[in-house]
């Protein structure tokens, strides 16, 4: 029983004559330790390509899954996890190990305040991060019981989603140790009355053509409304297998609820990843019991050969039929999801999809890339909406269509409020490989609330004198790169994944259009679209509410840093959410925000606390570095570039590109982009340090080179300009493309000092490995490297290689200053897992060494041999709480101070979490009435309090210290048996008693 922060009353009886003054000891703590315009336009827009090579090239290997590479090292973190516990049970056999740090604790953002100008201009509230599917349970009728899932924010639930109070919504993590957090698609089982035996259904892996989060491995199914879950990863009795796709849509019949449909899909970053290999197969998979076994449905006579990516799937009960999108192909229709037909007239104008330009063998030039479906429940009305790609792989929109026969016919829907929709950026379908949604809402018997999301969210309604929205148009009901300020009259962010509504049949919202919407600032809501959502004027209001209060975290994370001497303090850069801050960081979740638009690499200065702060470098000399002198209190007009490509002769570097404060200067910063650069914090004149990494030479840096710098570490010896030793890692283009220039480096300098001529004081000591041979063969990106202080001459340094490299090589250490390497990765039973390898930090005084993987974070002594363990409470059950997300963790960060040591870790769709690395209280014990004096033949009792600390929640085995004087005479007490104590359970019994002798 949990009694956090609750504290009981515990009575000792005594029957003897003295004075007790008595010690209590207890176990229960672990062994183990520009205009608003411009700006806001171009920081918002998303540069999907970009990024995704960012998060892609330590995350491929030819021919094969890496999702399913990626399961293998989360399973084997899992049976570590398991055999430690086993230890522990043997080492241990109290309920508790001897001490406990209280394990991983979230520090937020929940909620982060989106708007970073400072004056509300471009505010959409408090954001969460991208969420990404969304379903309503039916067995609720009052739409409470809502589910939604995040890109790699895994499944969360809330049962009170429709509180009139938008910020007393909570929501509660389901998913937080299942094998992935990546979510596509979540359906629940119709028929149900009971919202505690709710059976859903989750489809894992996100399709929304984006990189930067993990594809699935299967199906994850609850019975028990997500009490638990089961993971399905296969089909077809085994022979197909899901990692590597990722759901995008899942629909139950309502006639036999047992028949479930899933589209599955294969993006563009799923054949780059090797996920397309020989028994996944991307496309509709049924299952007819629902969810506990799949069958691919080959739509094609070339069967698994001609698979594409199915993007939607919907039951019609009106129609009696599934319909599902399928890329490439067109539209099929089925009456039992197992035997499928292509439609016979398509939508879209005449021909467009014929099986002449759409023939069985598919062609890419068939003009459908992705296509969302969406039906009047109670109606044989149905509408769809898709795109194309052109020649240049830019979406084209082909229209909206609306079916009342089943699909037989089709009705062209006027879209022309979307395509132009009032906003200088964000109209159309420019991102609608990424964003495009419908949902149709029945409104009365005859009219219907037809809502479309891409960027924006927008709706029409249908009724007899508007029947194609041509009469009325659509309205663009968000206007988040339009009105003033932007986004004025909703203050919903944008990017629209999914949409879901009910009109429920009881509770505080009865009768009305309760809508939910998923987007990437996160989950948003309206208690009646019916009269909330009516208007696209800026001058007018639309009543969304957030419902990110209570959200999460949920935030993807590129990087953070954290204050010299104040733990309170943390600056971040994030996808798509700007780059947040907290002022409170150990006593509240909730965090604001400094600079808009995409956050990237930051820091804080340790002497003037000033904050410096990005935005990825998109290439054409935008690279720039910003400070900010007001702290927590910054904004975007605060900020000021003092680095920019002009300061480095023209400069670009990688998308996320690294900077770095130098810890022994009070003045210096160094800058990474294909070349290192060394100059004033404040701006001024720079100083190459090294050559151009890919062509050796002093060429300017596009960007777009192979050796772009991934990773810089300062220390060493000091010169008048700061650290004269300097490790720079670069990017690799991973074993997908091993050609020239090879990438994936460490560069070192012991002497910095500026390039003189075309020569320069660094080394590439990637060839120093063990029978001098590469450290990084299949040159993945060098993702990190740290110096080992407690070596002061800097020569002392460990980097971590991304990838799955089949086991070595993910950490090596070097006490040469790269000439010569260790692999640090540890052999069984010790090994890190086989995973990207992503973040690492040195603790000097410890001596142990922390990294950073896509599947958690683990510590190994810095003597050789290392020996790994996963970074966690002293596990006495597999799947003990305290232990991190199954989630990647970006950075890692060491807060030593004040007599505080704190482990941080940023992750790719969890925020960020602290672990405490100092052994801290469990739970406190005051004796209110000490000395106590009892005369013979009387009964005494001592009232003392336990109180739980620090999140503690286990039990306590108590046991009393003999005082320092003998009971008197003939009396002989004994009392305070040990005895364990499970808090909540009852009363603490001790017992004593009279002894003559």
């Amino acid at each position: 029983m949990n009694y956090l922060g609750s504290s009981r009353i515990v009575r000792f009886h005594r029957l003897v004559a003295i004075v007790i003054i008595v010690a209590i000891s207890g176990y229960g703590q672990n062994l183990e330790s520009g205009s608003h315009e411009a700006a806001s336009a171009e920081s918002e827009n998303d540069h999907e390509r970009a990024r995704d090579e960012w998060f892609l090239r330590g995350r491929t290997v030819p021919g094969k899954s890496a999702a399913e590479l990626r399961h293998r090292a989360y399973q084997s973190k899992m049976q570590a996890r398991a055999a430690r516990a086993q230890r522990a049970r043997v080492d241990h056999p109290e309920a508790q190990p001897p001490q406990s740090n209280g394990g991983w604790v979230p520090l937020g953002p929940v909620p982060l305040a989106s708007d970073a100008t400072g004056d509300g201009f471009q505010n959409y509230n408090q954001v969460s991060g991208r969420a990404t599917a969304v379903a309503i349970d039916p067995a609720d009728p009052s739409g409470n019981t809502v589910y939604i899932g995040g890109a790699q924010g895994g499944v969360w639930k809330s049962t009170n989603g429709a509180n009139l109070t938008a910020n007393s919504v909570t929501w509660a993590p389901l998913t937080d140790d299942q094998a992935t957090l990546s979510i596509g698609a979540i359906a629940i089982q119709p028929g149900n009355t009971n919202p505690a035996n709710s059976l859903v259904v989750v489809g894992t892996g996100e399709a929304d053509n984006s990189a930067d989060s993990y594809f699935g491995l299967g199906m994850l199914v609850s019975a028990n409304a997500g009490g638990s879950w089961t993971l399905v990863s296969t089909a077809n009795s085994g022979s197909l297998s899901f990692p590597g796709l990722g759901a995008t849509q899942i629909a139950f019949s309502s006639a036999n609820t047992n028949t479930v449909v899933a589209a599955m899909s294969v993006a563009n970053e799923g054949f780059v990843s090797g996920a397309y290999t020989s028994n996944t197969y991307p496309g509709l998979y049924t299952s007819t019991d629902a969810g506990q076994t799949w069958n691919y449905d080959a739509l094609n006579s070339g069967g698994a050969a001609e698979a594409t990516s199915a993007t939607s799937v919907v039951y019609n009960a009106a129609a009696g039929l599934f319909f599902a999108a399928v890329q490439y192909q067109g539209f099929y229709s089925s009456p039992d999801g197992l035997n499928w037909t292509r439609l016979a007239n398509q939508p879209g104008t005449p021909g467009l999809l014929s099986t002449a330009a759409c023939p069985q063998n598919y062609l890419y030039t068939c003009p459908i890339y992705r296509g969302e479906i969406a039906v009047v429940p109670g109606r044989n009305e149905m509408y769809v909406w898709f795109v194309s790609a052109d020649s240049n792989g830019n979406p084209v929109d082909q229209g909206i269509w609306q079916s009342l026969k089943s699909g037989v016919t089709w009705t062209q829907v006027n879209d022309s409020g979307i395509a132009n929709c009032g906003d200088f950026d964000g109209c159309g379908v420019e991102q609608g490989f990424y964003n495009l949604e419908l949902l149709a809402v029945a409104n009365g018997t005859t009219a219907t609330d037809l809502y479309a999301g891409a960027i924006n969210l927008y709706k029409c309604s249908i009724t007899v004198q508007n029947p194609t929205c041509a009469t009325t148009a659509f309205m663009n009901l968000t206007h988040v790169y339009g009105c003033d300020p932007l986004g004025a009259l909703a203050h919903v962010h944008p990017d629209q994944h999914t949409l879901a509504y009910t009109i429920p049949t009881s509770g505080v919202d009865y009768g009305a259009d309760l809508m939910y919407f998923a987007n990437d600032g996160g989950i948003y809501r309206a208690l009646n679209g019916f009269t909330g959502l009516a208007t696209g004027s800026c001058s007018g209001t639309n009543q969304f509410d957030d419902l990110n209060q209570n959200l999460g975290p949920m935030t993807q994370f590129v990087a953070f840093s954290l204050a010299a001497t104040n733990p309170n303090i943390i600056l971040g850069g994030t996808q798509d959410n700007g780059s947040p801050t907290s002022a409170a960081a150990t006593t509240s979740t909730s965090w604001g925000n400094v600079l808009g638009g995409d956050g990237g690499y930051n820091a804080i200065d340790p002497v003037t606390g000033d904050f410096f702060a990005s935005n990825p470098d998109t290439g054409f000399g935008s690279l720039a570095i910003q400070e900010c002198s007001s702290g927590v209190d910054c904004n975007d007009s605060l900020f000021n570039v003092v680095i920019s490509s002009s300061s480095l002769s023209g400069d670009d570097g990688a998308f996320y590109f690294p900077y770095l404060l130098d810890s022994q200067s009070n003045s210096t910063l160094l800058v990474g982009t294909c070349r290192v650069w060394s100059g004033p914090r404040s701006g001024g004149t720079f100083t190459l340090l090294s050559p151009n990494f890919d062509t050796l030479g002093t060429g300017t840096c596009s960007g777009t080179e192979v050796n772009t710098v991934r990773a810089l570490a300062a220390g060493g010896a000091t010169n008048v300009s700061g650290s004269e030793v300097i490790y720079a890692t670069t990017d690799g283009p991973g074993p997908n493309d091993l050609t020239t220039p090879i990438g994936g480096n460490v560069w070192v300098t012991t002497d910095a000092s500026a390039m003189s001529g075309g020569s320069s004081t660094f080394t590439n000591v990637t060839l120093n490995g063990p029978g001098a041979a590469s450290i990084n063969p299949n040159q993945f990106p060098i993702s990190d490297v740290a110096i080992d202080t407690s070596d002061p001459t800097g020569n002392t340094a460990y980097v971590t290689v991304m990838g799955f490299t089949g086991g070595p090589g993910h950490v090596w250490q070097t006490t040469s200053a790269g000439g010569s390497w260790i692999d640090f990765t540890g052999s069984s039973p010790n090994n890190l897992p086989d995973s990207p390898t992503n973040a690492v930090v040195v603790d000097p005084v410890a001596h142990i060494v922390y990294v950073g993987t896509d599947v958690g974070v683990f510590e190994s002594s810095t003597s050789f041999p290392p020996v790994w363990s996963e970074v966690g409470p002293y596990p006495t059950q597999v799947g003990a709480f305290g232990f991190l997300p199954d989630v990647a963790v970006t950075g890692l960060a060491l807060f030593n101070s004040g007599g505080q040591k704190l482990l941080r870790a940023s992750t790719y769709g969890r925020g960020i979490w602290q672990f405490n690395l100092l052994a801290t209280p469990d739970f406190e014990i005051a004796i209110s009435n000490t000395p106590l004096t009892v005369f013979a033949g009387y009964t005494g009792t001592l009232d003392r309090t336990l109180t739980a600390l620090n999140g503690y929640n286990n039990s306590v085995a108590l046991s009393c210290i003999a005082g320092t004087t003998s009971p008197p005479g003939s009396l002989h007490a004994e009392f305070c048996k040990p005895y364990p104590h499970s808090p909540g359970s009852g009363i603490f019994s001790y017992r004593g008693y009279e002894r003559r002798c």
